[in-house]
C-alpha cells in the first residue's frame, strides 16, 4: 500500500463506502512557524460527469495521519468539511 504523499492520478481512493479517483496533488500552505507544509489532494466522484474536482483530502506532510475530508457545497459555493469514517487506497 503507498503512502498517502505518494497518491497520484489515477489512484483511486475510497471514503466513507464511496470511491474518488486523484485529480491531482497540490501544496496548500506552508505554516513557518511549525515548519508544515500542509497538502491537499483533490479528488473526483467515480461516476460523476463532471470531471473537475469537488472533493478535496487534506493532510499535513509531517502528520500523515492527521487527515480531513472536504466537499464542496454548491448553495455556499465553498468547501465544507466532512465526517471521515473509513479511508482506504
Amino acid at each position: 500500500m503507498k503512502a498517502i504523499h505518494e497518491l497520484i492520478p489515477p489512484d483511486r481512493v475510497q471514503i466513507n463506502g464511496a470511491w474518488f479517483q486523484v485529480v491531482r496533488t497540490t501544496s496548500t500552505w506552508y505554516h513557518a512557524d511549525r515548519r508544515e507544509l500542509e497538502m491537499a489532494i483533490e479528488l473526483a466522484k467515480v461516476g460523476d460527469p463532471r470531471l473537475f474536482p469537488r472533493h478535496r483530502l487534506t493532510y499535513v506532510r509531517e502528520r500523515p495521519g492527521d487527515l480531513a475530508f472536504f466537499s464542496f457545497d454548491e448553495r455556499s459555493q465553498a468547501f465544507r468539511k466532512q465526517r471521515l469514517d473509513a479511508i482506504s487506497w
